[in-house]
């Protein structure tokens, strides 16, 4: 145990493992608990004419194409933030879900709904986009 908490002696090892611990637990919770609800109502919405309350909310903002929209928000907080879990096109990642988040705080300042979770969200994928923005080309940062 004490070789194992010897590797996060130095600032870099635990900046390393904070970012790594910041990045998972926030790709695996949005993608749970914000983009997998999402697809199974569009797939409701797409396939059974179900009604997807999404689609009247991003139509609210007067974006083009509604379900699609809101279709893209449920693609970029699943697989997005499963990419960005597993480190992979994180950047990128992070920068759509910064993007999708930002949307989701208009929409909820619009309805008076509580913005706490939909900034934390957003706060985390920018410092994910800032942190890995700071290493690329650096695979392993010193």
């Amino acid at each position: 145990m004490r070789a194992w908490l010897q590797k996060f002696e130095s600032f870099a090892a635990r900046q390393r493992a904070a970012v790594f611990l910041l990045r998972v637990s926030t790709g695996v919770l949005l993608c749970w608990y914000h983009g997998i609800p999402k697809l199974v109502a569009a797939h409701g919405y797409f396939t059974a004419g179900e009604p997807w309350k999404d689609v009247g909310l991003v139509a609210e903002l007067g974006l083009p194409f509604p379900a699609l929209s809101a279709l893209a928000a449920g693609l970029i907080q699943s697989l997005g933030s499963i990419l960005m879990a597993a480190g992979l096109y994180t950047r990128t990642a992070a920068v759509l879900i910064a993007s999708t988040l930002f949307v989701a705080v208009v929409i909820n300042l619009m309805h008076g709904k509580d913005n706490q979770v939909a900034f934390l969200y957003l706060f985390a994928s920018l410092t994910i986009v800032l942190q890995a923005a700071s290493h690329a080309g650096n695979p392993k940062p010193a």
